[in-house]
């Protein structure tokens, strides 16, 4: 399964970004081990995920705080479809598009 993120801004939220992703532990841990997060040619974050999907969760609580904290719009595409998120209840819209339950918790 996969995700997609453009961040609609400046070359400085992307980089930001970047950083505010490896810097969740929750996160970190998932990566190498479940998933991977990297940088396709058109600067898009691409999220993949195999087996269980734990990841969906911690990224939208990581992102979403990222958006209200950056005040930033981005466009996800994830398993359960497509949206464009700005800040205010951005986790929740990060939720329904990555298809994570109400009460999903990381494995």
């Amino acid at each position: 399964m996969e995700a997609r993120i453009v961040v609609h801004g400046t070359n400085t939220e992307r980089v930001a970004l970047w950083d505010w992703l490896f810097d969740d532990a929750d996160l970190r841990d998932l990566l190498g081990r479940d998933a991977s997060i990297e940088v396709d040619a058109a600067g898009e974050y691409v999220v993949l995920a195999e087996g269980p999907v734990a990841i969906w969760p911690v990224l939208a609580r990581t992102l979403g705080a990222w958006i209200e904290r950056w005040r930033a719009t981005v466009t996800i595409t994830g398993p359960a479809g497509r949206a464009v998120v700005s800040p205010g209840r951005a986790e929740a819209a990060l939720r329904q598009v990555l298809g994570v339950r109400e009460f999903s918790t990381p494995a």
